[in-house]
């Protein structure tokens, strides 16, 4: 589910799903809502869904197939806020289709 909070409107205001995955194996790591242009340097641990890791500080996560370390769980003083920092050229993000996102949508709202 899309956020809106401080955080994105300091950002831009506008945001985009990414479905994130290994780079060497493909295989889903999450999807993430990217705040803002630029690169993908840190993601953070509410904007991250469909995980099949939990952040503890200072442990990295490897990918479940492959076993190759992907991300570093590390704490961002500067927005007091958890996150993963991925290791360079080790995952994909690449934009969620609009279809796939709407159907999550759709899930979520109607199994409330």
């Amino acid at each position: 589910m899309m956020k809106v909070d401080d955080y994105s409107k300091n950002r831009g205001g506008w945001s985009v799903p990414l479905v994130i995955s290994c780079a060497k194996c493909n295989d889903l790591i999450g999807n993430y809502q990217k705040d803002g242009g630029f690169l993908l340097r840190r993601m953070y641990v509410d904007r991250l869904e469909n995980t099949y890791f939990e952040w503890q500080e200072n442990k990295m996560i490897p990918c479940r197939k492959c076993l190759k370390p992907r991300v570093l769980c590390l704490y961002y003083k500067k927005e007091n806020r958890p996150c993963f920092v991925p290791f360079a050229y080790t995952i994909k993000a690449r934009p969620q289709k609009f279809l796939d996102y709407l159907k999550i949508v759709w899930n979520e709202f109607f199994s409330k």
